[in-house]
């Protein structure tokens, strides 16, 4: 008989006498004897060693490894000799050889009582043996102690199957379904072995047994796969029935739904699908249970259907995302809502790209532009910026969507956007707890009302908006927005006037003047340093004809901000419309009187100037020039001061050509300085010698400037902090005294006041050239004015340049009527102002 590794055990007969070969273990080598030593004495004394010299073969460790090696007996995991074949003759042999195994298996076990797979080989050595009652006394023995481990109860079925016991293996696996009923391996073996008995009715009742333990899905399959291999299609759908009552989860319902539409039933798949999104909670259903649906639908050509489910399912897991605070914006469950709405989102782009129209192609980009900016937010919901684009976007696609005349599935409603203007405000009023009321986002966050309400009255239809004085639902939720802004404001700190403004138009709007009179009353009490409250209530009152009340805002305003200009200015303004000639001139008297508490007096004096101007007072005209040269006179000395003292002189003069032209019949309406009046000259006129004496006395002041700056330049600390710098007041003074002496040149050779001879004598020394020098740019006159200190002669370089950009070397002029360069003569030192006043007079003489 030859033993395999499993312990097998097969009997061979040969010959006359039974003879058995059984595997074991090699015999170990016998031991190494020497003649140097003595043999053993019988009564076992010592042994002796005769000769003491070394042996002629030495023995290495390295030859005793390799008959180690060589000789070594061959084990498995568990200790267990293998590949032994030992050659067994008779019946008595094999009775002491099984005797001698079952002594070392015994042995084994009490040494390794809790290794499984010692009984399992023991059991199978037996089953090999042909003895099972003895493997059913190891199996019972093993199961006393492992009665939890499967793999006990399926090697015992399985040896009762082979050996053709089946009730036998049925009590073993009725024991170990009792006795683990949770154990899924067991179970299907279980009915595997009534399925093979083709006993359909005992797989039945096992499967039933299993499925009220409640297993896990595959084994629900394993039964409906068994109940359409049996043919009963009605016993499936009642499996699936069970499954799902049982166990109400998203697989089971998938599962049924499958099942159905394979069968071909699609009423009856719909309804399954119907019923795990009415009883499933709505954390349950995922985005693979919605696209599941959509897509069932879609097999069965119903895309109506299908669009519905996406855009509703959509719609949910949107409001899911929204509806996280800002303090959760980084948990878990909001990361998967986005996740689970951005994988619907695909499947949807992915249908509508296939069975999609226009319309419904739009919604679905807006739609995924919403997912983005709804993921942005949920990371910064504080973000204005953000708000105010997500909004833009959707009133577009609303508008857009109205301007078709129709609603597509998926469009954006006007729910939807007003509960987004709810989340913006919101959240941006959160983050504002700690801002100062100066910041940005204040006022990003009073724009976000304005935008709202303004939104919540564009609701209504145009031929309602245009209706003066109707109450419509927008109007009033637009009021009530505005009246929610007012509140959120901490007028105490700040307020808006914009606010305060649009809300009192809206009540004028819906008719209620008391209304829009209270709301200018309390924006003049918390803004009253706000000029366009004042402006808006005035043009108010002044359309109803309310002068009185017009009268008193003016009053109101002067009260609350006394040192303001535009608060006098447009009070005389006022009196001046309504023709009260002497309450204008009364408020500009007592304005002016005040001129030192005004932030702009200048303004004051120019609207004087226009009021007697345009009366025809030129002799009050002309004392308001003067006060006003004196105002300028004693302000700080810089760059702007130069300036606005140039321009009032160039105004001054202006006036008086303007009163000499029309004295003299010769003035038109509009002329101005630079008017062409090709008409016979006047110059001992006394018109123009007031001209000529405001353009040489605004000549000097800008010398005397200019000197007053260029004497400062060495020591800027002398100079007002700020104004601007030395450097910048005397170029500034330089250029406005060319610009004079320009002027005055027009004049005196345009006009029919001018007189030429004046160009020669005090024009022609003073000639005005722009050089460069030092890679500067500079002002030098004929007569030596307004150098620098530490420079050269005006005039000596002047011609200098002159010589240099004749030469190509150096210095450049700029292009100037006063060049000799453009007058293409070099040896004519004359001036250019005198050669140009020359040519004006020439070509008047051949005129007349």
């Amino acid at each position: 008989m030859e033993m395999e590794s499993d312990g097998d055990v097969a009997e061979a007969v040969t010959g006359p006498a039974s003879t058995r070969m059984v595997e074991h273990a090699p015999s170990p080598a016998p031991a190494l004897t020497s003649s140097r030593m003595s043999a053993a004495p019988a009564a076992g004394g010592p042994v002796r060693v005769r000769n003491k010299a070394p042996s002629a073969i030495q023995i290495s460790a390295e030859q005793l490894l390799r008959e180690a090696w060589e000789n070594r007996e061959e084990r498995d995991d568990s200790g267990i000799e293998t590949n032994r074949q030992v050659l067994l003759k008779d019946a008595s042999e094999v009775a002491h050889y099984q005797r001698k195994e079952r002594e070392k298996w015994e042995r084994r076990l009490a040494h390794s009582h809790s290794f499984v797979g010692l009984w399992v080989r023991y059991a199978r050595w037996e089953e090999g043996q042909r003895d099972l009652v003895r493997a059913r006394s190891v199996y019972e023995r093993a199961l006393d102690t492992h009665a939890r481990v499967a793999s006990v109860w399926l090697a015992y079925a399985e040896m009762e199957t082979k050996a053709g016991f089946v009730n036998h293996a049925r009590n073993v696996l009725d024991r170990a379904v009792s006795t683990l009923p949770g154990d899924a391996q067991i179970w299907s073996r279980y009915a595997v072995l009534e399925q093979v008995l083709r006993e359909p009715t005992r797989a039945r009742a096992v499967f039933w047994r299993w499925m009220a333990w409640r297993p896990s899905d595959n084994a629900w399959s394993l039964f409906v796969s068994f109940e359409l291999r049996q043919g009963n299609e009605q016993g499936a759908r009642e499996v699936l029935e069970t499954y799902v009552s049982r166990i109400p989860r998203a697989t089971a319902f998938l599962r049924y739904a499958a099942f159905e539409e394979q069968l071909g039933n699609v009423n009856a798949a719909r309804g399954v699908f119907e019923r795990m999104i009415r009883h499933l909670p709505q954390v349950e259903v995922t985005s693979r249970e919605v696209i599941a649906f959509a897509q069932f639908e879609t097999r069965a050509k119903e895309l109506t259907r299908a669009r519905a489910i996406f855009v509703g399912a959509l719609e949910i897991f949107a409001a899911a995302c929204s509806s996280k605070s800002p303090s959760e914006t980084t948990s878990e469950p909001d990361h998967l809502a986005h996740a689970e709405y951005d994988t619907l989102m695909e499947a949807y782009a992915q249908f509508e790209k296939q069975f999609g129209e226009r319309e419904s192609t739009e919604a679905l980009l807006v739609e995924k532009r919403a997912s983005e900016y709804e993921r942005n937010l949920a990371r910064t919901p504080s973000d204005a910026e953000a708000w105010f684009d997500y909004l833009r976007m959707l009133e577009q696609a609303y508008d857009a969507q109205l301007a078709q005349k129709a609603k597509w599935q998926g469009g954006v409603t006007a729910e939807r956007i007003r509960a987004c203007f709810e989340r913006a405000v919101a959240c941006i009023s959160k983050a504002l707890r700690s801002e100062n009321h100066k910041s940005v986002r204040w006022r990003r966050y009073i724009y976000l009302w304005i935008k709202y309400a303004v939104w919540e009255e564009s609701l209504e239809p145009e031929q309602v908006q245009n209706q003066v004085g109707s109450s419509t639902p927008g109007r009033e939720r637009a009021r009530e927005v505005y009246r929610r802004a007012l509140r959120r404001v901490p007028h105490s700190q700040f307020s808006s006037g914009k606010l305060w403004l649009l809300a009192a138009q809206l009540e004028l709007r819906r008719h209620e003047l008391s209304a829009a009179r209270r709301l200018f009353g309390q924006a003049l009490g918390y803004c009253a340093s706000k000029a366009r409250v004042y402006r808006e209530y005035i043009s108010l009152e002044l359309a109803l004809g309310e002068l009185p009340r017009c009268r008193t805002i003016h009053e109101k305003w002067i009260e609350n901000l006394p040192g303001s200009a535009l608060a006098w200015t447009e009070y005389a303004r006022f009196e001046i419309a309504m023709h009260e000639t002497e309450r204008a001139r009364a408020l500009l008297e007592i304005a002016l009187s005040r001129k030192d508490i005004l932030d702009s007096p200048q303004s004051l004096w120019k609207i004087y100037i226009d009021f007697e101007v345009e009366l025809g007072e030129t002799e009050q005209a002309r004392k308001l020039y003067e006060g006003l040269i004196q105002h300028y006179a004693q302000q700080p000395f810089g760059s702007q001061l130069v300036q606005a003292l140039a321009d009032v002189f160039l105004s001054y003069a202006a006036f008086e050509q303007q009163v000499g032209e029309e004295e003299s019949g010769t003035g038109r309406s509009g002329s101005n300085l630079l008017s062409h009046l090709p008409a016979k000259p006047h110059p001992g006129s006394e018109t123009g010698r007031r001209v000529r004496c405001v353009f040489r006395r605004a000549d000097e002041a800008m010398e005397e400037l200019a000197k007053r700056a260029a004497n400062q330049q060495e020591d800027e600390t002398q100079l007002d902090r700020n104004s601007a710098t030395a450097t910048d007041a005397l170029w500034v003074a330089k250029k406005a005294r060319a610009g004079i002496l320009d002027t005055w040149l027009e004049f005196e050779t345009r006009s029919v006041l001018g007189d030429a001879s004046v160009v020669e004598s005090e024009l022609e020394p003073k000639r005005p050239r722009l050089i460069m020098y030092e890679s500067k740019q500079d002002y030098v006159f004929g007569d030596g004015g307004s150098a620098e200190p530490g420079a050269k002669a005006p005039v000596a370089v002047a011609e200098k340049g002159g010589q240099e950009i004749r030469s190509g070397e150096g210095a450049t002029t700029a292009d100037c009527p006063a060049s000799p360069q453009r007058r293409g003569s070099a040896q004519d030192s004359a001036s250019g102002l005198v050669s140009l006043a020359r040519a004006w007079k020439r070509a008047r003489t051949s005129d007349g």
